[in-house]
């Protein structure tokens, strides 16, 4: 959430504008809030309206803290705006892909239920979502596959990525810069914009 404050999302801005042709697009692998069924409509109303003012087109999977009760029972309870619902309400759906310059590219949730809590972790039904998608691909085709977290992957991942040649895999989470390559799969996270701002 704290690269959609103010002071941080304004210095983003400026400087996908100062780059010009050399971005396309961007694609935010989540946590752009702390939301509760209280604040999800106000806090991902204005990451909405930041997306939609950006240079570029902007893409969003979502994370931890854009799950609304997660980790209580309450994610399960009839509401709109519970769990994911705020996210697809305002940022659009968990799971997309498109093709852009020759690449595929790819966005997927990454949170499952556990009894009755939410916890990190890709769903199945994601993964076999991933699976349908990547099946329909031409081979060699280059593929980038962004998700908030997958450092404790689920089990039939880097099986997939690696049988549908996915180069790379990004996302965030940490805070930091790792990467978390497998064999011939490339995991990079990144630092959040927030954290760069104070060490810089």
């Amino acid at each position: 959430h704290d690269c959609f404050r103010r002071e941080f999302n304004q210095t983003w801005r400026d400087d996908v504008r100062r780059m010009g042709d050399l971005v396309d697009l961007a694609v935010v692998t989540g946590d752009l809030s702390y939301i509760n069924r209280e604040n999800a409509d106000k806090d991902l109303g204005d990451v909405r309206k930041f997306t939609d003012a950006f240079p570029v087109p902007m893409f969003h999977a979502p994370g931890n803290h854009d799950l609304a009760d997660i980790h209580t029972p309450a994610w399960n309870e009839p509401h709109d705006l519970a769990g994911n619902g705020g996210f697809t309400k305002h940022l659009g759906p968990v799971r997309w892909s498109f093709d852009y310059a020759g690449v595929h590219l790819v966005g997927i949730d990454w949170a499952r239920p556990v009894g009755r809590t939410l916890e990190t972790g890709m769903p199945n039904v994601a993964v076999e979502w991933l699976e349908r998608d990547l099946a329909r691909l031409p081979r060699g085709t280059r593929t980038f596959l962004f998700a908030h977290q997958f450092w404790s992957p689920h089990p039939k991942l880097l099986k997939l990525c690696r049988k549908h040649d996915v180069e790379l895999l990004l996302g965030g989470h940490s805070h930091r810069n790792m990467d978390l390559s497998a064999g011939n799969v490339k995991m990079i996270t990144t630092m959040s914009l927030s954290k760069l701002l104070h060490i810089y």
